[in-house]
């Protein structure tokens, strides 16, 4: 399995101008289907890029959609049940536990924390009561963007050169007056589970 590399980032990242620079060259991750054989009819393309700075471990994804739609404006609410949202996994070798970041178009955000040893069990401390990660999300003409900055107090790990992680990206995709929402995912994914940690994407801090 070929690990993907994550690039420094110095300059403080603010602004969709600065974030866009600062992302130009890095490689992009597709948001695929591979438990399929073949993609679903409704589904569209996304891709994430990485990187990292002081503390911090950054994601910029973008996604199109034809029905651009969450209504959760609130903190830690699972937004996934109702409308579009993009999801960030995080997992530094060795820790007890990863992080699961959730973005709405809007910018509505929930962070999770699961031990390793037990994913998607709710511990009494997963839900992370304060915002401590920064989320921007932006309208695009094919769909939307959301930049994602999380910080070492969640991920439990400094990203470091030479540091080995997992990552996945996933997304729920929902259209009004369709049944379901079309997930996909960076993740070599057997089945549709986001808490695969084994097939998530290696990846290695440059």
């Amino acid at each position: 399995m070929t690990s993907c590399p994550c690039f420094p980032i110095a300059t403080p990242l603010q602004e969709w101008s600065d974030i866009d620079a600062a992302f130009a060259q890095a490689p992009d991750l597709p948001l695929l289907q591979p438990w399929r054989t073949t993609p679903e009819e409704s589904f569209r393309p996304s891709f994430a890029r990485l990187g990292y700075g002081e503390g911090v471990f950054y994601v910029k994804v973008e996604l199109e959609d034809d029905d651009v739609f969450n209504p959760v404006t609130g903190f830690n609410e699972p937004a996934y049940k109702s409308g579009d949202v993009v999801e960030v996994f995080a997992y530094a070798l060795g820790n007890p536990r990863y992080c699961e970041i959730h973005s709405t178009p809007g910018g509505s955000l929930l962070q999770l924390r699961f031990r390793v040893d037990q994913p998607r069990i709710p511990q009494a401390d997963s839900l992370v009561a304060a915002p401590v990660s920064r989320v921007l999300t932006r309208r695009t003409p094919a769909g939307w963007s959301a930049f994602f900055e999380i910080p070492s107090k969640i991920t439990g790990s400094f990203p470091r050169p030479g540091g080995e992680w997992r990552v996945a990206v996933c997304r729920y995709d929902y259209t009004r007056g369709r049944a379901r929402p079309v997930l996909s995912s960076t993740a070599a994914l057997a089945k549709v589970d986001f808490h695969q940690i084994e097939n998530w994407t290696p990846i290695v801090f440059q």
